[in-house]
């Protein structure tokens, strides 16, 4: 995502444009201009748009796109739009492929993008959670499958116009959003995510397509999941209550550096270089995949303990020739104590990540109902663990671990889970945290709790 290059512009730069040539490793005041996040969520067209790159507070990154679109508020959004990643590109990339004959709006046009900052800038204005982009997916889905026709009630279903779709008018979608988010009506539903709608609609079978992208039964996407190393996104995609949002593993997948380097690294680091496959071309699971597995949780969970961005962090490449493109996996530890004053090692930073995970672990036992429907059930194998099918009946024509593939295997995925529950100490069968391992962690509040609620192997 480094996308800066000479002849790239902030063309439409207060003043005049600022060209975003070619920051070099190590040059501080240029690192600001590395991040050309508009045109490369939204393709060429949106260079003439982009006003800056934007960020968080104290980001030297600053990988959030300001632009001035008058044509999205021209139709019904709002003309300055500013985002990163998914809400960028949600009708273009998430919304087109499935609706198929009922747009003919593409990805990286003009069409596409102001399609993309009208519904964006609708969503942030609303409040609507899109659940990394499941909520586009869904309406596309119940557009072309008939999903709304045979469901909402008629003089809803013909409140809007729904060839506008067709017509490219992008106005449809902020009449949609706003109507899904009064939460008073039948298509309000889909606002709660497929968990809630597929079962009162009956479309469960949503599920396990491919177009979806669910991952998992309790309701949400892939996001870096068996697209990024395999075993490893998909493992991680298990073991929280929603999109992961851990960017540790995509981050070593999308570093530029070559794939040989990276196994170097990945041997230090993880204990073995085939703990990094090929895209598309993976093999079975190893205990160095699930090293890079666990670490690559742990260091999430530590981000978002100390405020860290994981999208930038983990620092564990280096741009720069003469660090051997190595980066420091201690500089968490260095800063802590630097704002702190306590002296902590890395490894103590991440034993207090797998407490942090381990103490989510034990409250979603507390609240999980079992397939009875009882509330408080600690067989996370069985219950939330489980990946949808698709994963595994995906591309009928080719084997697991063959070339051109991220096609999953069953029992290779379920040793996976065993060996990722035995890294934290968890029971090796049901994923649930042990008395043995609460005492590890200093928890025996919590012991005694999921004791009295015998929620304990």
């Amino acid at each position: 995502r480094w996308t800066a290059r000479k002849g790239l512009y902030w063309a439409d730069a207060e003043g005049e444009p600022i060209e975003t040539g070619e920051p070099k490793p190590g040059e501080i005041n240029t690192v600001g201009y590395r991040c050309m996040k508009t045109t490369k969520d939204e393709g060429p067209e949106a260079e003439k748009y982009t006003i800056k790159m934007n960020g968080c507070h104290s980001c030297p990154i600053h990988c959030y796109s300001d632009m001035r679109v008058p044509n999205s508020k021209a139709n019904g959004g709002y003309e300055i739009t500013g985002n990163t990643c998914v809400p960028n590109f949600p009708f273009s990339v998430y919304m087109t492929k499935i609706l198929g004959e009922h747009t003919s709006v593409k990805a990286s046009t003009e069409d596409g993008l102001i399609w993309d900052q009208v519904v964006g800038g609708t969503v942030d204005d609303l409040g609507l959670w899109c659940n990394y982009a499941q909520l586009y997916r869904d309406i596309a889905h119940c557009i072309s499958a008939g999903i709304f026709e045979k469901n909402l009630p008629a003089d809803e279903y013909n409140m809007f116009d729904w060839k506008k779709f067709e017509n490219n008018d992008p106005t449809i979608m902020v009449e949609l959003l706003t109507h899904i988010a009064k939460n008073d009506n039948e298509m309000s539903y889909l606002g709660h995510g497929p968990i809630v709608w597929c079962k009162r609609w009956n479309d469960m079978e949503w599920f396990d397509t491919t177009a979806s992208c669910l991952i998992n039964y309790r309701g949400w996407p892939v996001h870096h999941a068996i697209e990024s190393y395999g075993q490893v996104g998909g493992l991680l995609n298990m073991i929280f209550n929603r999109d992961p949002m851990i960017h540790s593993h995509q981050n070593m997948l999308q570093c530029g550096l070559p794939h040989e380097l990276k196994q170097q690294i990945a041997a230090e680091l993880w204990g073995g270089e085939d703990a990094l496959d090929q895209a598309k071309n993976y093999t079975p699971v190893n205990d160095h995949k699930v090293n890079f597995c666990w670490w690559s949780i742990v260091t999430d969970v530590l981000h978002d303990s100390l405020t860290l961005c994981n999208w930038v962090w983990p620092m564990a490449q280096s741009p720069s020739k003469d660090r051997n493109y190595r980066g420091d996996l201690d500089l968490e530890a260095k800063f802590f104590k630097a704002v702190t004053g306590k002296d902590v090692t890395t490894d103590d930073l991440y034993k207090a990540a797998a407490k942090i995970i381990t103490l989510q672990r034990a409250n979603t036992a507390r609240g999980m109902k079992d397939k009875n429907g009882n509330m408080g059930c600690n067989d996370f194998r069985n219950i939330h663990d489980v990946m949808t099918e698709w994963p595994f009946t995906k591309d009928p024509d080719k084997q697991p671990f063959t070339e051109g593939t991220d096609k999953m295997e069953k029992q290779d995925f379920q040793k996976g889970l065993t060996m990722l529950y035995e890294k934290f100490g968890w029971d090796s069968e049901l994923g649930c945290p042990t008395a043995d391992c609460l005492e590890y962690y200093g928890m025996s509040d919590v012991e005694e709790d999921l004791k009295n609620l015998n929620l304990l192997p």
